[in-house]
């Protein structure tokens, strides 16, 4: 979704300036102005500083955001002001040092953090610039920092015992197998036939015994295309939607990935309606947050209702992915007056049920993996005797022809 940045004056005549993502541009005047702000200036965020390709398409890994994150906590957290703290994780050297530079820069200057960010064109998670600009507008950017540390620090527990155990293997399957494979596959018949006074019969002994290795190199060209399937439809504007509604569903993956997200909706959800944004535009905004572009779909489709007067929880009861206890929660809140309450407690009931699932997920998935080394193994095994039988016939009739 595009992302705008936008100058104006509020109800009392002060200037304001921040980031707002929409589909249109008149989208984003309409929910500027039922905020009380009369736009001056809107227009798309412009990169301004040069990043890797890596991290412009690919994105970082966890542990490079958990990082990140934890250390502007904990200078904020000190009472050291932003500038300063972005200042020195600029002076460290790691792979967001130019991202700190820049926002620091442009902090002085008066520019939002989220703005800053989006300025940079690193590809973060959908949902870390809408949290950031929720924690602006609430005034609890603190709680923000510190909910996306221990979030990234979580990702990247289970990333070392599932993607980067996979893409460990997968380097040494590339880097070692591949060369070999190719040799197989293409020099090797060639071989056979100039040595063999038979052609004929070296290509048939080359399919007996190594005409199976063909499915180990096509094995490397599907990992590589899903891959880059995976890449292509996320960031596609048609076919996104479409496929986070997919992974959404998946059932593995996809469980973590629902409970994250409803509780993401739910924290800013809350944190907003204590700040008192307006209730159509903290659903929208928290809908955004969540990460999940089929809930900011939702969201903005239920906003509607909640500018009719519908209440919280009629329009979080036909969201997607909602459990029953959220909705519950909400009713709850709504009927005691301490709606704020109800969302950061079910948020947090969510949180914890998605970390004990990733918790319990790595184990999983490693059983799944050296099952699959098995059979793998296993496979080899049998073609490597029975490859070994039919040559040992072949020399026999050779030895008889003789």
């Amino acid at each position: 979704m595009p992302v705008y940045e936008w100058q104006g004056r509020d109800l009392t005549g002060q200037s304001q300036r921040g980031t707002i993502y929409a589909e249109t541009p008149a989208e984003a005047q309409e929910r500027l102005k039922e905020r009380g702000i009369q736009p001056t200036l809107l227009r798309p965020i412009q990169q301004r500083t040069k990043v890797s390709w890596w991290a412009r398409t690919v994105g970082l890994r966890p542990s490079v955001l958990a990082q990140f994150f934890h250390n502007l906590y904990q200078s904020v957290r000190a009472g050291v002001s932003l500038r300063d703290a972005l200042e020195t994780i600029a002076n460290t050297p790691t792979p967001l040092s130019p991202v700190a530079r820049h926002a620091a820069k442009r902090v002085t200057a008066g520019v939002p953090l989220s703005q800053a960010f989006a300025e940079t064109g690193v590809a973060f998670p959908t949902y870390v610039i809408p949290l950031i600009q929720a924690g602006e507008q609430s005034g609890k950017l603190d709680e923000v920092l510190s909910y996306l540390a221990d979030h990234f620090q979580g990702e990247h527990r289970v990333w070392l015992v599932t993607w980067g155990a996979l893409m460990g293997c997968a380097g040494c399957y590339l880097g070692c197998l591949t060369p070999i494979l190719l040799l197989i596959i293409f020099a090797l018949p060639k071989i056979l036939q100039t040595v063999s006074s038979d052609p004929q019969w070296s290509l048939q002994l080359y399919e007996q015994m190594f005409g199976p290795t063909k499915y180990l190199l096509w094995g490397v060209f599907a990992f590589i295309a899903l891959y880059l399937l995976n890449w292509f439809l996320n960031r596609n504007p048609k076919l996104a939607l479409w496929w986070d509604g997919i992974k959404m569903n998946l059932p593995l993956i996809g469980l973590p990935q629902r409970r994250h997200a409803v509780a993401r909706f739910g924290r800013v959800l809350a944190m907003l309606y204590s700040a008192g944004i307006p209730p159509a535009e903290s659903f929208i905004l928290a809908g955004q947050a969540s990460g999940s572009l089929t809930i900011a779909k939702a969201a903005r489709q239920q906003a509607a209702m909640l500018k009719q007067g519908a209440k919280f929880s009629t329009a979080i009861a036909v969201m997607p992915f909602i459990p029953p206890t959220v909705v519950q929660a909400v009713t709850v809140g709504e009927r005691v007056g301490n709606l704020e309450e109800g969302l950061r407690r079910a948020s947090e009931m969510l949180e914890q049920e998605a970390r004990a699932f990733q918790t319990a997920k790595p184990f999983a998935l490693t059983l799944i993996y050296y099952a699959l080394i098995a059979a793998a193994i296993g496979f080899l095994a049998m073609w490597a005797w029975r490859s070994f039988l039919r040559l040992y016939e072949e020399v026999l009739k050779w030895t008889e022809q003789i």
